[in-house]
């Protein structure tokens, strides 16, 4: 609900400042959070942990730039719908049931009616949503190396931080003196907070808490949430072919993080399934 409320409020100020300009606001506000946070100690990074909080926080950029350029251009629920795609690809890639393989198919099944079921298709809008989906899957991967390589959100905090130093300029560029707006900072503080700072905490908290089964049912309901905060904050709406694919989008993501009947006693959902750390909530 956190992260939803939060992208739909940097929707309405869209049209003020444009999607970079959302962006480079949320990341302003979010890096310095983020580093009072982790606390990080540049000194003590390698080579090569550098160069991999590096590579996370340009995908974090693209990720955010590309996912604001679609919900400006297809609106939040059917954007953030593809988005979520990435990291059930990345579930379904894992696992080795017959039933997810079928589920893949299903999802794609799904994904069609979203984008055409009201005849009106707009490609552009839909491909910058497939581009977000595949960074959120890469970062989803980026985030394993950097977790493992830098303790703590000490790594998150500094991508984080990347990420605004090649958002911020261009979106002060492109938006000029409305960047500065009292009425826009005060949005998208608030956008920051509730998507990029809120949501990454509370998420720590539960899977440290949650079964698999428990956790993944709850992430599960991403792309119904996100429709739900679109038609409650921006006046969105889906019509009910719409609204049947995205339950089963929510559905299929259920099955395919839950374990296998049988197997024994659930585990912590581990964090394949979401966006894991703070770096990839931007």
């Amino acid at each position: 609900m956190s992260f939803q409320s939060g992208a739909a409020v940097g929707a309405l100020i869209m049209p003020t400042v444009g999607f970079v300009g959302v962006v480079a606001i949320r990341m302003m506000v979010a890096a310095p959070v983020l580093l009072l946070v982790g606390r990080p100690r540049l000194r003590e990074f390698s080579r090569r942990q550098l160069i991999q909080v590096i590579a996370l926080g340009v995908v974090m950029a693209t990720m955010s730039l590309t996912l604001f350029a679609s919900i400006e251009r297809i609106g939040l629920g059917l954007a953030v719908t593809i988005e979520f795609l990435g990291p059930l690809t990345v579930s379904l890639v894992a696992s080795r049931r017959t039933r997810d393989a079928l589920g893949a198919l299903v999802v794609a099944a799904a994904v069609v009616l979203l984008a055409g079921a009201d005849g009106r298709v707009d490609l552009v809008g839909i491909l910058l949503a497939f581009s977000a989906a595949t960074c959120w899957a890469t970062a989803i991967t980026l985030n394993g190396s950097v977790g493992k390589s830098i303790p703590g959100n000490a790594g998150p905090a500094v991508a984080m931080t990347v990420g605004a130093v090649f958002v911020v300029p261009v979106g002060l560029a492109a938006t000029g003196a409305n960047f500065l707006d009292v009425h826009v900072l005060w949005a998208g503080a608030g956008t920051a907070l509730l998507a990029s700072v809120f949501p990454p905490l509370l998420e720590l908290f539960a899977i440290r808490r949650l079964s698999r089964a428990a956790y993944g049912t709850s992430m599960a309901l991403y792309p119904a949430v996100a429709a739900l905060c679109g038609w409650a904050i921006l006046d969105e709406s889906l019509s009910i072919v719409k609204w049947c694919a995205v339950s089963t989008i929510c559905l299929v993501s259920a099955l395919a993080t839950n374990p296998a009947s049988g197997q024994g006693k659930q585990r912590t959902m581990p964090d394949t399934n979401s966006r894991s750390t703070p770096a990839s909530s931007a």
